[in-house]
């Protein structure tokens, strides 16, 4: 797990080893279990796939690129607490 700002200023949170084959299965779970409804369509280009979702008015994306693996980051100021809870959850009970 790596914990950082990008060149938006945006908290993200990058998980290098999870592969695109989990990128499916792993948003369900994330969006299951913090009760996420979609913002935007689901994007799918040749090497990333992304998604943007929404809780109250916390927004954050759901990502995978061939750089960086598994991505969550925060579209608000807002979204930066969440985006934590996810990345722990991620970590301490999915990671492999």
């Amino acid at each position: 797990m790596k914990e950082y700002r990008d060149a938006s200023n945006r908290l993200t949170i990058e998980f290098a080893k999870i592969k695109v084959s989990k990128y499916s299965n792993l948003t369900k779970i994330i969006v299951k279990k913090f009760d996420l409804k979609p913002l935007s369509l689901k994007v799918t280009g040749l090497d990333e796939i992304f998604q943007d979702f929404i809780l109250d008015n916390k927004k954050v994306a759901l990502e995978w690129n061939i750089w960086s693996g598994y991505s969550i980051y925060s579209k608000n100021i807002n979204a930066e607490s969440l985006v934590l809870k996810i990345g722990n959850f991620v970590k301490y009970e999915i990671e492999d």
